[in-house]
């Protein structure tokens, strides 16, 4: 699912029933792990949630779906960069390119009878975005690291792939 703009991918996902993705061009209130905000302009980065229903993962376990997770976005970002450049991810939510800040994965649980019941990810991926104004120490894009321009979506139908593959490997 596609809208223009939202408060929060996340938010919107908290209530729905079933494995959906939405994806935004601009959120007013993206979030970051421990509260920060995640800053995009308007129509230049991927910003989406994918709600997964029923996991199969025990609580005790969910470190292993945070690794799927970040290994699927890596692996998108991988594709995208030239041989030279090495993504690397720092555990458990951000994928940086050399000590630049490329993506940010947010997590969110809801837990029922000792196992994770539903799971929504939120994925911050700066691709065509060429200036900051916040105060992030250390952002890029695939856009200041190729010299190119980036179509979005397909972007996110490769995360996905590569999410569904790692989640059969669970």
């Amino acid at each position: 699912m596609y809208i223009t703009e939202t408060n929060s991918t996340n938010d919107l996902l908290k209530a729905h029933p079933e494995w959906i993705t939405i994806r935004t061009d601009f959120q007013t209130a993206g979030r970051g792990q421990a509260g920060n905000g995640w800053e995009s302009e308007r129509g230049k980065n991927l910003l989406f949630s994918t709600l997964l229903v029923q996991p199969c993962v025990a609580v005790s376990e969910q470190f292993s779906l945070s690794m799927a997770v970040a290994v699927a976005l890596r692996d998108v970002v991988a594709m995208c960069l030239s041989p030279e450049m090495e993504a690397t991810i720092k555990w458990p939510n951000d994928i940086y390119v050399g000590d630049k800040k490329l993506a940010g994965i947010l997590i969110e649980h809801q837990l029922a009878e000792g196992k994770i019941a539903q799971t929504i990810v939120g994925i911050g991926l700066n691709v065509n975005q060429e200036k900051w104004e916040g105060n992030a120490p250390n952002p890029t894009s695939l856009r200041l690291l190729t010299q190119q321009t980036w179509e979005i979506e397909p972007l996110m139908q490769m995360f996905l792939r590569n999410l569904s593959e790692e989640m059969q490997n669970l």
